[in-house]
């Protein structure tokens, strides 16, 4: 996206990238005649745009610019991998020990820290950032980098933030020995999504669904075990034992 701010030619340009994108892409799924004639359209009217050197000279400085934020964006996104990347290694440490069943010991528990709280050495892009302009655009761009990771984590159920991460990295362990976990917070803290996103890493396929059970004060053994239900089978009704989901887990392997 270019800063198109009050320039109606930066605005056009704009629009012009946005309607050409939006073309291409109803293009490759339903290519015909308008569409095409559409894009053409679109690649003229760019043309002349570009033709002209008093329009060429803005847009020149308006890519000059936004080329400079994206720099700026790339070196903050390798920051911010490099410091999660320091923040898995710390995590790793303590499932390993969690793993073993053993306390850390004093040169991990030195080593978590320094891991957790080092900053990174290749924070010199924030010295680029000297306007308020140039600060919106930075965090506008990296605020749409995490939305898209937001979108693809949350595909999957449950969106990966730090804390759910030291969260997992600490209770998976335990789980691959076979001991309870007990999730405790609030309303919509996202447990039921974190007991599932867990239950399947521990289960590691893909094809085995964990059995899940909503805990509340009415419910009963049936719900549990299984009930049996009338059914008609051959013009008669008969009564039919269907297990509930911890007998299923039990049958099938599942957790």
């Amino acid at each position: 996206m270019l800063p198109i701010d009050a320039d109606p030619i930066l605005f056009e340009a704009q629009q012009l990238m946005t309607q050409a994108r939006r073309v291409r892409e109803a293009l490759r799924s339903h290519p015909n005649p308008e569409l095409q004639q559409e894009h053409l359209e679109l690649q003229n009217r760019r043309e002349e745009l570009w033709s002209d050197p008093a329009h060429r000279e803005t847009l020149d400085a308006a890519l000059t610019e936004r080329a400079g934020l994206l720099r700026i964006v790339a070196r903050a996104r390798r920051d911010a991998e490099e410091n999660a990347g320091r923040i898995d290694a710390a995590d790793t440490v303590v499932a390993q020990a969690i793993a073993d069943r053993r306390s850390l010991t004093d040169g991990e528990a030195k080593k978590i820290q320094q891991l957790r709280s080092s900053e990174s050495n290749h924070s010199a892009w924030k010295a680029e950032i000297t306007t308020e302009r140039v600060r919106d655009s930075v965090l506008t761009a990296l605020g749409s980098v995490r939305l898209r990771e937001a979108s693809t984590q949350l595909q999957s159920g449950l969106l990966m933030t730090e804390q759910m991460s030291n969260i997992i990295s600490e209770a998976v362990p335990a789980l691959l020995r076979g001991e309870p976990l007990l999730l405790v917070g609030e309303t919509g803290g996202a447990k039921t999504a974190l007991a599932e996103h867990m239950c399947r890493r521990v289960v590691d396929d893909p094809s085995v669904e964990p059995e899940l059970i909503s805990g509340y004060g009415d419910i009963t053994s049936a719900q549990l075990i299984g009930s049996h239900e009338l059914r008609a089978e051959g013009g008669a009704t008969v009564s039919v034992f269907v297990p509930g989901p911890l007998l299923r887990a039990i049958a099938e392997g599942a957790r």
